[in-house]
């Protein structure tokens, strides 16, 4: 069984690349903070693959200038009220290789 996602564990994980830092944060909100705050000045594309909660995807949307997102989800469901100004790519499900 994949282990349990966890957005403030995988944000300490893109804080920690970004800086060469570790850190404890309260929550996933406040580690988006320190996140974003060092990507205010940089191009970036944040790849999320399969999110499986939106709620998890919310702290990755924190308006940066020149950071670009793209995120992957196997479950068809409405994501308008999560990025209503997103545009959405359908893709198939890719064959798998053997």
């Amino acid at each position: 069984m994949p282990p349990v996602p966890s957005p403030l564990r995988e944000l300490s994980k893109l804080y920690s690349a970004l800086t060469g830092e570790t850190r404890t944060f309260f929550d996933a909100d406040d580690a988006a903070i320190q996140v974003f705050a060092r990507l205010e000045t940089k191009r970036c594309l944040l790849v999320l693959d399969d999110v499986w909660d939106l709620d998890h995807l919310k702290p990755f949307l924190r308006p940066v200038p020149a950071t670009t997102r793209l995120f992957t989800k196997r479950v068809m469901q409405d994501a308008g009220g999560v990025a209503a100004t997103a545009d959405r790519v359908w893709i198939s499900t890719l064959p798998s290789r053997h």
